[in-house]
């Protein structure tokens, strides 16, 4: 594409309207020395060129009966749909007598009669799955011993079903790999999946490396946490993913996605927490924390042999390969990571269950402290089992915020449940340093300024964009969830700084935390981000300290130091999202429909039966898709068509190579006949003027007495390259009078040259397709090209921008638009064309604003 020239009408050397050029950039993967595979280059796209489709072609076995043990594949979809709506035992039976009697004319081809005839058959069906087994424990408190019995499923069984599955094998990640970014002369350090990261090539460099057979690493992430069903009823269940499948499939919930292990025991307290002294206490917790881990010994015995020694195993692929497995990565929050670590609480004098940092010392983010190692709390554990007197033993377990309790991990290899714990951005971040701590002090600050009606209004003016949540009533609402405290941190620096006073530390101090946020939040980092967001946490810990002069707010909470430990994990085990307990959370919401098809009595057997049996139905289901292509594939192979010529002759209408599209248009008019009806309104002054240069100073040509045009678009369509995740992304742009009965105009950045244009950008008014004499269509945008305002807010904050809206509208070709961008108006103003440029949107537009 050439240069298209300047914009019209524009003034000596003002900046010019260019297509983006073409991305030159490239990752290498650099593959483990044990995997025996070859380096590869992929070649980044440019962001103006769609992704190719991916075409994978699978063998499928035809099976005569996929939807066995049901009898006819009418019982399966009739069960099915009972199984997976949580249909009562009355509604089956119901539903069934009449289905298979009264209101069936000619027959029906259901052969279940009854609720109990298709018990039977999902019993059947349970079968061909991993079920779950029943156990029992013991564990004594104040000299009375307590049984146990729970049910749970073999991790190692779940384990060799996944790797020896060959519809698996294809995506499997056997090895660990580098990838480095060639930018320009530049390489770069990528992280993203667990395979990225360096925890697994140091396991990996561990393992025997045999000429025979090779060796590999099979990691799991682990999920628990506790969750209300009922007002007063909790389920814990644990839950499993394999990181060494893509995260695509582990956290989908098809073949390969999470498992469901079982349900932690959950003790309940016979007595007042008030009553008990100190000592009472510690002994309390120490007796839940055996139990949990007892827990943990029996689900997960099965991996100790060979997470030690390695066992052999004929993979999906039909190659032998010696696994080791491991559970090196755990998805929890502070509370469940506490556990997880035989640790003390959160109020104990070292709280941190990864370092042994002091209490008074939580708000330090750069200092470093002594990590916690297996080694080192066995020892601290054997030193009090063998202290001379209950008081000597006590004084070494609190110097060490450690319990007496033996940790299971601890013997399980290549699992520390130390460095497993993760950074969980949920719970630390959206649930935690914003939800508890921060987001409570600006309502408290703007209370007492007189000023939290004026956030609620302006916070419910904030415009509309796709992906964010909007809040009408953001200071009164009851509850908010994890999502939705990101949100409002995403717009609340517009609704706020000018209620606050100038240089507000509060202000700075809740840009920085944004900035760590979103620097954490991101699906793909590299070195170079990293020491980036280093640099956002010195900034953090500066703000807070000062905040703390002047609001007295205490900043020694865990949820705050986890952020000092959050770049190794990004070093060591890829990006957040791959870990974060938002990703179990969901869970929660199926066990609680579950729970409903219960009696309430010995609950935790019938959701394990219930889950066997939404599991089986997923593999069948599974089975009868195959099935279902197979059929069609052969059914096409087998069909003549002799007319070739009319058979894949003609491109697809819709495609095209533009990076933009659009969407909801009018008929046919002609320019001169859409001003004469746009008369009035000045956006449309000149119009038709104003196109016909357009065109002829863009496309070197004259047009006839009439320019066909094609209005209006109500929607436009970007396809850009990421600067997160150098894939493809695309947004939605809104050009409407009433999208959702209001009016709607996005902004979108444009694409031009000259100095300080990377993010210009432009209020889209209206959209237009014309047509050339020979009959070529050309998209374009009615726009306002906004202009850096030299006005400032009470408070500057680092990355502010402030744009103003000039009257004058110009018309431009759509392939000047890269991306939408989000502004924001400029609150508790006289002046009201100015407009905020909101870089927190996205982690694109975050990374792109130069942060």
């Amino acid at each position: 594409m050439g240069d298209p020239g300047p914009i019209p009408d524009s003034e000596e050397h003002a900046p010019e309207l260019v297509p983006s050029p073409p991305g030159s950039n490239c990752i290498e993967i650099i593959s483990h020395p044990h995997s025996g595979v070859r380096n590869s280059t992929i070649v980044l796209l440019d962001p103006h060129t769609p992704l190719p489709e991916r075409q994978e072609k699978h063998v499928l076995e035809e099976l005569q009966r996929p939807w066995a043990p049901f009898r006819t594949r009418a019982d399966f979809e009739y069960t099915s749909t009972a199984v997976v709506g949580g249909l009562s035992k009355e509604i089956i039976d119901s539903q069934l007598c009449g289905i298979t009697g009264p209101w069936s004319v000619g027959g029906s081809m259901l052969t279940i009669k009854n609720s109990a005839e298709m018990a039977q058959s999902l019993a059947a069906a349970r079968e061909y799955l991993l079920q779950f087994e029943t156990v029992k424990i013991s564990a004594e408190f104040e000299g009375r011993e307590y049984q146990f019995e729970f049910q749970y499923r073999d991790p190692w069984k779940w384990i060799l079903e996944l790797v020896t599955d060959a519809s698996l094998a294809p995506h499997f990640n056997w090895y660990p790999v580098k990838k480095l970014l060639h930018d320009d002369g530049r390489t770069t350090r990528i992280y993203d999946e667990p395979n990225t990261g360096d925890l697994w090539w140091r396991v990996q460099d561990s393992l025997p490396c045999v000429d025979d057979l090779p060796h590999c690493f099979v990691p799991s992430i682990l999920w628990l946490d506790k969750g209300i069903v009922t007002k007063h009823v909790r389920k814990h269940p644990i839950v499993g993913r394999l990181a060494s499948l893509p995260s695509a499939i582990r956290n989908g919930s098809g073949n390969g996605g999470g498992v469901l292990f079982g349900y932690m025991l959950i003790i309940r307290d016979r007595s007042d927490p008030d009553d008990r002294n100190t000592a009472e206490t510690v002994a309390w917790a120490r007796f839940r924390r055996e139990v949990y881990h007892k827990v943990c010994g029996i689900i997960f015995k099965s991996l100790l042999r060979p997470a030690r020694n390695g066992e052999t195993v004929k993979c999906g692929d039909g190659l032998n390969r010696v696994l080791f497995p491991g559970i090196p990565y755990h998805s929890l929050d502070g509370e469940e990571a506490c556990s997880m670590c035989a640790c003390r609480a959160a109020l104990a004098n070292f709280p941190c269950p990864r370092c042994l940092v002091p209490k008074a010392q939580l708000h330090s983010l750069l200092k470093e402290f002594t990590p916690r190692t297996t080694e080192s709390m066995k020892l601290v554990y054997e030193a009090a089992h063998d202290a001379p007197t209950k008081a000597e033993q006590e004084k070494i377990l609190q110097s060490h915020g450690l319990h007496l309790t033996e940790n299971f991990f601890w013997s399980l290899s290549n699992s520390d449940p130390y460095r497993s714990c993760t950074y969980d951005v949920l719970h630390a971040d959206d649930l935690g340093k914003w939800g508890k701590h921060l987001w409570p002090l600006v309502l408290d600050v703007l209370k007492e300024r007189g000023y939290k009606g004026r956030l609620t209004m302006n916070m419910a003016a904030v415009p509309s964009w796709p992906g964010l949540k909007h809040f009408p009533n953001v200071t009164t609402a009851e509850y908010f969830d994890g999502q939705a405290f990101f949100d409002i941190l995403k717009c609340l620096l517009p609704c706020i700084v000018q209620l606050l006073p100038r240089n507000s530390v509060l202000v700075h101090c809740i840009r920085a935390y944004t900035q760590c946020r979103m620097m954490v939040g991101l699906r793909c980092t590299t070195d170079e981000r990293n020491t980036r967001l280093h640099g956002y946490i010195k900034k953090y810990e500066k703000f807070c300290s000062l905040v703390s002069e002047e609001y007295g707010k205490n900043f020694d909470f865990p949820k705050q130091h986890a952020m000092a430990h959050v770049i190794d994990d990004l070093r060591e085990k890829g990006t957040t999202n791959h870990y974060t307990t938002r990703l179990g959370e969901g869970f929660h919401q199926e066990v609680k429909a579950a729970y409903g098809q219960t009696n309430g009595k010995n609950e935790d057997t019938q959701l394990a039966r219930l889950d066997e049996n939404h599991e089986a139905i997923a593999l069948i289901r599974m089975r009868v898709e195959k099935s279902d292509e197979a059929l069609r594939q052969k059914a096409s192979e087998d069909e003549e068509d002799e007319d070739t010529a009319d058979r894949g002759s003609t491109s697809d209408p819709g495609s095209s190579d533009d990076h933009w599209s659009c969407g909801a248009s009018l008929a046919w008019t002609t320019s001169n006949i859409l001003e004469d009806q746009m008369r009035g309104d000045r956006l449309y002054a000149n119009f038709d003027a104003k196109l016909r240069k357009l065109l002829a100073d863009e496309l070197s040509e004259r047009f006839g007495d009439t320019v066909m045009v094609r209005n209006l678009h109500h929607c436009l369509y970007l396809n850009y390259q990421s600067t997160e995740s150098w894939t493809e992304a695309r947004d939605i742009l809104r050009c409407s009078p009433k999208f959702h009965g209001q009016e709607r105009h996005d902004f979108a950045l444009v694409n031009m040259t000259g100095p300080d244009t990377t993010l210009t950008c432009a209020h889209i008014l209206d959209l237009f397709t014309c047509k050339s004499l020979d009959g070529t269509s050309h998209d374009i945008a009615l726009v306002s090209m906004l202009k850096p305002s030299s006005w400032k807010p009470n408070t500057v904050w680092d990355g502010c921008r402030v744009y103003e809206e000039p009257k004058q509208t110009r018309l431009i070709f759509m392939k000047y638009l890269i991306q939408g961008v989000y502004m924001c108006p400029v609150f508790d103003s006289i002046r009201d064309n100015l407009l905020y440029l909101l870089d927190t949107v996205d982690y694109d537009m975050f990374l792109r604003a130069g942060n």
